[in-house]
């Protein structure tokens, strides 16, 4: 199903439609902000029709194999930039006793586990490993809500290689400037969800112009950064919640950074020795880490005012 043309299709369609499918497109083309948010079984019941029939429906918009989840996934899209983050919270947790939130948005990111395993390609995963490994330089570009996700990542690859390098600035001449010497023995990974950043966008577009290898990290295979892409990883996310769930990419981050920890467990045990010994001198003028069980240590509190 082509990017963004879901409601498009429903209405250059419409008249070869039968009476039930005329019935479901209404419905749709009525309530698409609320459609995009539903399961097949409610939608065919808030338009009069029964879940197979919408099954049917929209397979029959999309590409062989893509089912009800791409059409649904595609109707978010369409809608998303004008419907407000707001609404969505509304539509999607209106009928949430709020005493049982804690369980909704638990067994949610379960859910967007199980998604995300289903999406997720083992060949591109292993693929992604060699381009770490094999890489010169290691750069990884993750902004707007994305950043937590590329900080993490950062902090743990450098456990493992000395040749990682975080691209972050709110300049887009900076985040060029960082990306300057960028080349074929490169790898750069790119980390995009909802809403995707356009700086991100041209920075792989740079990288790709400059043949390096590019991991990327998003929602979807349509998502814009992957028109660089040398392989890319899918993670399911939430865009109905505030801020958006990356539960299960952090996941496939950590998966990531465990199946590199194998595969170079020496190098981690020694820059983890490294760092030990490191701490353990730098302890004489105090570190960051607190120990309460160990003797000496003292907790000073300054004296209230008179």
């Amino acid at each position: 199903m082509s990017k963004l043309n879901v409601l498009k299709k429903i209405r250059d369609r419409y008249q070869t439609f039968g009476p039930r499918q005329k019935m479901l497109a209404d419905y749709i083309l009525s309530h698409s902000d609320e459609a995009a948010f539903m399961t097949a079984g409610a939608l065919g019941e808030a338009a009069g029709v029964s879940e197979a029939t919408v099954l049917r429906f929209a397979a029959s918009l999309g590409e062989e194999g893509e089912g009800y989840t791409g059409f649904q996934e595609q109707l978010r899209e369409e809608i998303l930039s004008r419907v407000s983050v707001t609404r969505r919270m509304e539509q999607t947790y209106a009928d949430v006793d709020r005493s049982k939130l804690l369980d909704e948005v638990l067994e949610t990111d379960m859910l967007l586990f199980a998604r995300t395993r289903q999406m997720i390609s083992e060949k591109a995963f292993q693929l992604a490993l060699d381009l770490l490994e094999s890489a010169r330089d290691i750069y990884i570009v993750g902004l707007r809500g994305s950043a937590p996700l590329a900080q993490y990542l950062y902090f743990q690859l450098r456990l493992i290689f000395n040749h990682v390098i975080l691209v972050s600035s709110s300049s887009e001449h900076e985040l060029l400037e960082q990306l300057i010497h960028v080349n074929e023995q490169d790898t750069v990974i790119g980390i995009s969800f909802p809403r995707y950043s356009l700086r991100t966008l041209r920075m792989l577009e740079f990288a790709s112009t400059r043949r390096a290898g590019i991991i990327t990290l998003t929602d979807s295979m349509r998502a814009p950064v992957n028109m660089y892409s040398t392989c890319t990883l899918t993670a399911a996310s939430d865009i109905s919640s505030v801020a958006g769930s990356l539960t299960a990419a952090m996941g496939v981050v950590d998966a990531v950074i465990t199946a590199l920890s194998v595969r170079n467990s020496a190098a981690v045990e020694k820059n983890m020795e490294l760092l030990e010994r490191t701490l353990n001198d730098y302890q004489v003028s105090g570190n960051d880490e607190m120990d309460m069980m160990e003797q000496g240590v003292q907790l000073h509190f300054p004296l209230k005012e008179e």
